[in-house]
């Protein structure tokens, strides 16, 4: 390691790939032509041969760790355990979506369509995990990737399509584009990315970085698919029964434990209570921020380069950015003053701020700064309100022994990834899988590293497969039930055969994975589970569209227990009406135009129910997409309707990852109260 390092400084691995980028990045027409006519081949083969090649990346990548390790350290200047964790993050990300992959082509009910290409949409610092693992997914559902990335990312990404390539991935499936050298680079790299995103034949476009990137996208490509995962404050409370001492190693950990840029990073410290007067954890937070050894790895001076524990910022930081590291507003002062290193502005001793408030702008500041902020709860109930405000909806962490204060936390905490006792940073791919809520994401309900990540990044189709010779509706609620019966007089056989398959379906996906919690890893020492949140869902019946349809989507969000809201454009049976109004669904009768016309105002959903999510069954999904315009928070989710549960429960539900220390002082022991949560939590489908 200290041979790469030592060549970093004058390495110049993937100058010349960095700089071809920037000549086919002039020309993103004849780039997406490339792209498109290699995506054709790469489309065409069965989704287990795709499986095969994604995971034989891994040992391209593994058999590639010093070329990698010497330009990432070369481009961002991280500390060595940062930049070897990355690189562990691709091998993995290669390996799990390669297993994802082949089950693709076996869903029981419907029939997956690859994109025909998707865009890559990387701003300034992201990681190279973080980076790898939108590609290769991408490339796991079957679509060519053209990755525009910012210049500060541009080498590794372009060394590391080298090394796929040079691993058996077909030329041209991945392309890089990178903006010529601008004065103002991010503007650059947005101007970049329009030229691409203008062009009908991508499909898709995954943005990681600002949500303000997204929506300028949206606005210029209504109809365009934008799946988005994007910086966030992140939060880590402490509650006073936590270990004080462990508790402000993982605060710290969380805040300046990985690339500056990462989505997993948490940059807030709420307090509860005694916490927050406690001068021992004041003390050990001081000591450990004030202690943290700062510096470039690839240019390291007179220091250690192993010994650096923060690297520089991927770009100078802007207005916002550095009033967060040098201008106290009213109230507020240093409890650790943040300290620049450098001449450029780069390199920054970290800072701790207290005396913030809920409304401080500080707050939106700090992202991706290298400072934190402290804030006091003087209720659980207060901690809980704080983690979701502050927080963003992307990481959440907590620190307590007790079980007034976890339990409650664990269920009422609005984030994707929520972790108990550890770090936020350093999650792996299928353990803890990372994605966004609310401000942290845009689109696709699916965590990235979790099991149903391919499953949106394309389109689905009904597959009829053989028909029952039953007619048993065993194993349904007693709502889906009766909602089959009722309708059955309305149907046709085939329709309701569908409806009665299809909610079978929906059961035994409810029952065995979406209705539980399940530890895929089975670590003893953490544990590890994934689960779902039913969302508040518009359904959307265009004109001309099936009943069977309808039926068959309000058995999904009925066993998902969603939110609903019907709008329809056909005329449903009175005892279907009256069922509806019976289970809280409200339904108004509207034609395409006043429907499209009154969400473009008021947004999908009615005065007492406001829905982030529509489930649109017939109608033109391009023409409400540009009806939604700018409402960049609501998931328009308007594939065909088919008979598999795995796909139409995920239009009513969001996935969150729940990570739990499980040892205390050297032995295997969860947090009080946590085994009974965990199993009653497992036995809920």
């Amino acid at each position: 390691m200290r041979g790469l390092l030592a060549r970093s400084g004058s390495s110049d691995i993937g100058i010349q790939a960095m700089r071809d980028a920037e000549e086919r990045g002039e020309s993103p027409a004849a780039l997406v032509n490339t792209a498109f006519l290699a995506g054709a081949s790469w489309r065409e083969l069965r989704a287990g041969e795709r499986g095969i090649r994604i995971s034989r990346l891994a040992l391209g990548v593994a058999a590639a760790r010093d070329r990698l390790v010497e330009v990432l350290a070369a481009e961002s200047g991280a500390p060595v355990p940062v930049i070897d964790s990355e690189v562990n993050n691709v091998i993995d990300a290669a390996r799990y979506l390669g297993q994802l992959a082949g089950a693709l082509g076996a869903v029981r009910g419907a029939q997956f369509h690859p994109d025909r290409l998707a865009l890559v949409v990387v701003e300034a610092g992201v990681p190279l995990g973080e980076r790898a693992e939108s590609v290769l997914a991408a490339l796991a559902a079957g679509s060519a990737v053209v990755v525009v990335a910012h210049p500060s990312v541009a080498r590794s990404t372009a060394v590391l399509i080298e090394e796929w390539c040079a691993a058996g991935l077909p030329t041209d499936a991945v392309s890089l584009a990178v903006p010529a050298v601008s004065d103002d680079p991010r503007n650059a790299h947005f101007e970049l990315a329009t030229g691409f995103v203008v062009d009908p034949r991508v499909d898709r476009a995954l943005v990681l970085g600002h949500r303000s990137t997204a929506k300028a996208l949206m606005r210029r490509r209504p109809d365009l698919r934008i799946e988005g995962r994007f910086r966030a404050l992140g939060v880590v409370a402490v509650a006073p029964s936590a270990d004080p001492a462990l508790a402000v190693q993982h605060a710290v950990a969380s805040a300046f434990g990985a690339m500056h840029a990462d989505s997993t990073s948490a940059k807030a410290l709420v307090l509860l209570g005694p916490a927050a007067r406690s001068e021992r954890l004041r003390s050990a937070l001081v000591d450990a921020v004030s202690s943290l050894r700062v510096g470039d790895t690839a240019r390291p001076g007179g220091s250690d380069p192993l010994s650096f524990e923060l690297g520089p910022l991927p770009e100078l930081p802007g207005e916002a950015g550095l009033r967060a590291l040098t201008t106290l507003d009213a109230g507020e002062e240093w409890l650790v003053k943040p300290e620049r290193l450098d001449e450029e502005g780069l390199l920054w001793k970290p800072g701790v701020r207290t005396g913030l408030v809920r409304s401080s702008r500080f707050w939106s500041d700090a992202v991706g700064m290298p400072v934190m902020g402290v804030m006091h709860a003087h209720t659980v109930d207060e901690m809980i309100s704080l983690t979701n405000s502050l927080g963003g909806g992307g990481v959440a962490g907590l620190h307590a022994g007790d079980p007034a204060e976890t339990l409650p936390w664990l269920e009422r905490a609005r984030a994707s990834r929520l972790v108990v006792g550890r770090a936020t940073t350093g999650g792996r791919i299928e353990r803890q899988p990372s994605g966004g809520w609310r401000a942290a994401g845009m689109g696709s309900p699916a965590l990235a590293g979790g099991p149903h990540r391919l499953q949106s990044l394309g389109s689905w189709e009904l597959r009829e497969g053989t028909a029952s010779s039953t007619l048993h509706l065993r194993g349904l609620t007693p709502e889906v039930r009766l909602l089959i019966e009722l309708a059955q007089s309305s149907l046709d056989y085939q329709s309701f055969d569908r409806v009665r398959r299809a909610a079978l379906s929906d059961a035994l996906s409810w029952r065995t994975s979406f209705g539980r919690a399940y530890d895929v890893s089975g670590l003893g020492i953490e544990r590890n589970l994934l689960r779902h949140w039913p969302v508040g869902t518009h359904v959307r019946v265009a004109e001309g569209a099936a009943l069977g349809d309808l039926v068959r989507v309000l058995a999904a969000g009925l066993v998902a227990r969603a939110s609903m809201t019907v709008s329809t454009g056909i005329v449903l049976p009175p005892e279907i009406v009256d069922f509806l109004s019976s289970q809280g669904v409200s339904i108004a009768l509207e034609r395409d135009n006043d429907w499209l016309e009154r969400i473009s105002v008021n947004g999908p959903g009615d005065e007492e129910l406001a829905s982030s999510r529509i489930r649109l069954i017939g109608g033109n999904r391009t023409r409400t997409a540009e009806w939604l315009g700018g409402l960049d928070e609501v998931t328009l989710w308007a594939e065909p309707v088919t008979m598999a549960g795995p796909v139409e429960l995920l239009a009513f539900v969001r996935e969150q990852a729940v990570s739990i220390a499980g040892h205390r002082h050297g032995l295997a022991l969860l947090p009080s109260g946590i085994g009974g949560w965990i199993a009653e939590l497992q036995g809920r489908g």
